[in-house]
């Protein structure tokens, strides 16, 4: 008996094929794993811990400044007892929090932007005109644009302008040698298109334009004003998908990244992409987006080339993340985010809102616990859990494996060579459980597994074996952690199994 191995190099997770016939690199669900981390195949994610204390009842989103005399990070939120979003300020290395002034903006649906000094946040309800916020390394100073600038719920930097959405319209403020967003806006400085605009970024010399399953394009180097020959034109870069939430639009490797209620799409200005389809999970995000929770509920970051969007929705939170080099897609749990500020400090970051009303650093889900200092002991208590008492359990799926030719095989072990190393419990002897399932059509029914036993901690690679006993067309597996671990890694799966006749079926 020579055991199959069934775990490939794993590129992610996928849902839009049938569970035995998973394309090349690719496991059925993938939860509190990182695929292809440090050597191994997977790795569990670290845990997260609150980097702030309650900012407020909702968290809208906010903007990391690199002003030149100094960095400031501002979230906007809801205090508890409503009202408009407060301007706040946070320390991004302590986490200490300057309950800030009152923005007069009711809420947003989109970070802030910065043009010089100056950091611009645009009301969602279009009831008031844009704030700024700025900071010359002493003082902080604040307030609204002139009064003559659109009450616009979006806006984006683009050619020494800030450029706003309302309606169907796209406004430029004044350059800065005329004022900038402070001064007169120029009422003619605007260019129509044929949708209402519901977002807005800047990729190389071109604005895009989001709307409802449309995006359009500017192009040109003079804006539109008073006695001025423009030589900015409309055009369209696809009437097929478009963008309703900005808080998805991110940008990455002179691409831009967005949602809509189809997928997740990346595009470099002249063509569309979508990363969910790419990656398996087109069905899995659909599922999930029409169950989304009311605003704010969908917001996307990168953090260096992964993608990161998490979903509030009615029957819970999902948090997906996207290897952008290979378009492999996985998951992580317990994170219910309402809003994500990527940093523009010394070292990538992000910074995520949670529903509750706190901040955490994404970037320590992806350290780990696997670099210690040689010669320094660990810590006593360095198993991996979250910062609202959530252990981490990571848990995986594969697909459906026949092990060869259909027809009914005798198996006899499953084989997993993998390390889970706790410092709180070192000898526990269920670490790891290992569930299977013979039938393939049913996929969602978490009924239809059986244990076949439990693996304990090892401090070190290893390999381990449980028995598979029984005639079966094929088996899928089911691999989670039952405690709190320091690291878990899983390198493998192999399946012993002796196949039969194939002339004979299996009856009853």
């Amino acid at each position: 008996m020579r055991p199959a191995s069934i775990l490939p190099l794993v590129k992610g997770m996928t849902r839009d094929y049938s569970v035995d016939s998973l394309p090349e690199g690719y496991v059925w669900d993938m939860k509190d794993f990182i695929p292809q981390r440090r050597g191994t195949r997977m790795e569990s994610r670290a845990a997260w811990q609150y980097f702030t204390t309650m900012l407020g009842s909702t968290l809208w989103g906010g903007y990391y400044a690199r002003f030149a005399k100094g960095e400031r990070m501002y979230w906007l939120a809801t205090p508890g007892g409503g009202g408009n979003a407060l301007i706040n300020h946070v320390d991004p290395i302590t986490g200490g929090v300057v309950i800030g002034v009152d923005s007069g903006l009711k809420n947003m649906v989109q970070n802030g932007v910065m043009l010089r000094e100056r950091v611009y946040f645009f009301d969602g309800s279009e009831t008031v005109i844009p704030i700024w916020v700025s900071f010359d390394g002493t003082t902080q100073t604040n307030g609204p644009v002139h009064a003559s600038a659109p009450k616009a719920s979006v806006g984006t930097v683009h050619k020494d302008r800030l450029v706003v959405g309302y309606g169907s319209d796209i406004y430029f403020s004044p350059l800065e040698t005329d004022g900038g967003p402070l001064g007169t806006w120029d009422p003619i400085s605007k260019i129509s298109v044929s949708k209402q605009v519901t977002g807005l970024g800047t990729l190389g010399g071109k604005l895009l334009c989001f709307h409802a399953s449309r995006i359009s394009r500017v192009q040109g180097q003079i804006a539109p004003a008073n006695l001025v020959d423009s030589d900015m034109y409309v055009d369209t870069l696809t009437d097929q998908v478009g963008c309703t939430i900005p808080q998805t639009i991110c940008a990455w490797n002179e691409n831009l990244v967005f949602a809509d209620e189809r997928g997740v799409y990346l595009t470099d200005g002249a063509s569309v992409r979508n990363l969910t389809e790419q990656g398996g999970i087109g069905d899995f995000w659909r599922d999930i987006y029409a169950t989304r929770a009311s605003a704010p509920s969908v917001s996307a970051g990168i953090y260096f080339d992964y993608l990161v969007v998490s979903v509030l929705a009615e029957g819970g939170s999902y948090t997906l993340l996207c290897d952008l080099n290979t378009r492999g897609w996985f998951r992580f749990t317990n994170l219910s985010i309402q809003a994500m500020v990527p940093s523009e400090g010394t070292s990538e970051e992000i910074f995520a809102g949670l529903n509750i009303g706190r901040l955490i650093r994404l970037s320590n889900m992806f350290k780990g616990s696997t670099l210690v200092e040689i010669g320094v002991p660990p810590e006593i208590t360095i198993d991996q859990i979250d910062g609202n008492g959530v252990p981490v359990l990571p848990e995986m799926q594969t697909g459906w494996a026949r092990l060869g030719e259909e027809a009914p095989k005798q198996m006899r072990f499953v084989f997993v060579s993998y390390r889970h190393q706790s410092y709180e419990h070192p000898a526990i002897e269920d670490a790891v459980e290992v569930l299977y399932r013979k039938d393939p059509t049913v996929t969602t029914d978490m009924t239809a597994f059986t244990s076949l036993g439990y693996l304990g901690m090892v401090e070190e690679y290893s390999r381990k074996r449980l028995p598979v006993l029984g005639k079966h067309y094929g088996v899928q597996f089911l691999i989670r952690a039952k405690h709190p671990s320091r690291f878990f890694d899983l390198t493998d799966i192999g399946v012993g199994a002796t196949p039969n006749d194939r002339g004979k079926v299996m009856v009853g």
